[in-house]
């Protein structure tokens, strides 16, 4: 017979097969009982959030122990050079407060630990969470753009991050002497609409233009070529309020590709391509940049897979152009058929399993209605046969009343 032990503060219950010995053991067992080492490797497998929260966790406990444990596990040698909420789960993420993040912050001493920064997913703050890292010096990228890699930084709805708030922080490290930031990326609620066709000029613009500023000091150029880069371009559209001439994964600066050539007008290998997905910068080293023909835009392969058609020797987005143009009919080329295959498969797959889970919700809903319905005809038959017991009452009251006059 196996008995169970109650595991406090945290843990999960464990069971024995030595009855006995637990049947003798009065004293439960405690997280803050187990030694660091141990809870040391536990957390090891955790990634750098979850490790943070974890501490906080323990913080928040009455124990003192427990507060011990949790400062032996942020001082042990961890790597918190970077920090992304991405690790986590989005649903998590998506819940964490200003409040958590500003502890997660203070816990990990963020401004002196942490040289990356992505609140990936954090799609609940406004941003004043992140005081705890003003005037870093150590700090090199800080994503603001709530996305993971490969994503469009367009989100519906849009997320409460205030630019009000956050610029005075990033104002801060930029004003540090010896800071160290190579790539800002801001969010899409702060870029979008704005540019040089704005009527006026807003904080966000002067920021920027600071940005460069502090760049040119630190003599920004191109790695190939040696030109001078600006890093932010006032300029319209979709660019505005994007890091340019920055890889966005190495953190090279460099022109690019049609930009930048050398003495005898042949491209640099370290050049960088533009992607129209994700809205980022990369070098030839970090990703491929494909062209579509239908697009006439250059997506990296992470972001959009474009394939070359063997047979029309045509490069499209194949999940979206090729696609459209067969099922429009405008595409009758077998190889293009072919290539889109797989996903039209995937997408029948989808259309199949969300048809089923449709079928059943409306199953469920028709079962409620006869329950409904059900509960309804009793209700109705309660009320009149109480209405009348009600009115045989009344009217034997009368009776009685009547016969004794």
């Amino acid at each position: 017979m196996e008995t169970e032990t109650t595991i406090e503060d945290g843990a999960g219950p464990t069971s024995t097969s030595d009855a006995s010995s637990c049947s003798q053991d009065t004293n439960p067992i405690r997280i803050y009982n187990l030694p660091v080492h141990v809870l040391g490797h536990a957390s090891s497998f955790l990634s750098a959030p979850s490790r943070a929260l974890f501490a906080i966790a323990l913080d928040n406990s009455r124990n003192e122990l427990c507060r011990d444990v949790s400062s032996a596990l942020v001082q042990r040698q961890w790597d918190w050079d970077t920090l992304d909420f991405g690790e986590i789960e989005k649903q998590l993420a998506a819940k964490l407060t200003d409040d958590d993040i500003k502890n997660v912050l203070v816990r990990i001493d963020a401004v002196n630990r942490v040289t990356r920064l992505r609140l990936t997913n954090c799609v609940n703050i406004t941003g004043t969470g992140l005081q705890p890292i003003s005037g870093s010096t150590t700090i090199e990228d800080i994503d603001l753009s709530l996305v993971r890699d490969n994503r469009s930084p367009v989100l519906d709805p849009e997320p409460p991050l205030s630019v009000e708030q956050v610029l005075p922080i990033l104002n801060s490290i930029i004003s540090s002497r010896g800071n160290a930031v190579r790539l800002f990326q801001f969010p899409w609620v702060w870029r979008k609409g704005q540019g040089v066709t704005s009527e006026s000029e807003s904080d966000f613009d002067r920021f920027l233009a600071k940005c460069n500023e502090n760049w040119r000091n630190r003599s920004c150029s191109c790695l190939n070529c040696n030109t001078r880069l600006n890093l932010f371009c006032n300029d319209d559209g979709i660019w505005y309020g994007s890091q340019c001439h920055t890889c966005h994964q190495c953190l090279k600066k460099c022109c690019y590709e049609e930009d930048c050539k050398d003495e005898n007008g042949e491209n640099y290998s370290l050049a960088l391509g533009s992607c129209r997905m994700c809205l980022k910068d990369f070098c030839k080293e970090c990703a491929r940049m494909n062209y579509c023909a239908v697009c006439n835009e250059y997506y990296c392969e992470q972001c959009v897979l474009v394939l070359q058609c063997a047979d029309c020797n045509r490069s499209l987005c194949n999940a979206t152009c090729r696609m459209n143009e067969c099922k429009e009919g405008n595409n009758n080329c077998r190889g293009c058929i072919a290539l889109i295959a797989p996903d039209l498969l995937e997408k029948s797959k989808t259309l199949r399993e969300s048809t089923l889970e449709l079928a059943a919700y409306v199953l469920e809903l028709q079962e409620g209605i006869k329950r409904s319905k059900a509960q309804n005809t009793d209700i109705y038959e309660r009320n009149i046969k109480t209405w009348r017991n009600q009115t045989f009452s009344s009217k034997r009251a009368r009776w009685s009343k009547s016969y004794s006059c």
